[in-house]
């Protein structure tokens, strides 16, 4: 479960867990270690699709890299760098 969003992934960690078929899951995550000050700036409405391009451009990237798609799961990150009333909308919006 990477919460940093990805960006501690290296190339030798996407060998390691397609080698084994290790899932991954890629947290949405705006800072780390978490900072609660650090939110989206979106209004509620617009986050699902802020953290849905997030998410596309992230696996795209990690497909890229060698990481197949299947082996990744993704967590919005649900109260991570979000509002109460960001989190609900992603909740509300969650397919």
């Amino acid at each position: 479960n990477d919460v940093s969003g990805g960006a501690a992934m290296t190339q030798d960690a996407i060998n390691t867990l397609r080698g084994y078929g290790i899932k991954y899951i890629l947290t949405h995550a705006l800072s780390v270690p978490a900072d609660p000050s650090v939110i989206l700036p979106q209004a509620p409405a617009n986050v699902p699709q802020a953290v849905l391009a997030w998410a596309q451009a992230r696996l795209a990237s990690l497909e890229h890299a060698g990481l197949p798609r299947p082996q990744v799961m993704f967590d919005p990150g649900i109260g991570f760098g979000k509002n109460a009333a960001q989190s609900w909308a992603l909740l509300q919006h969650i397919s």
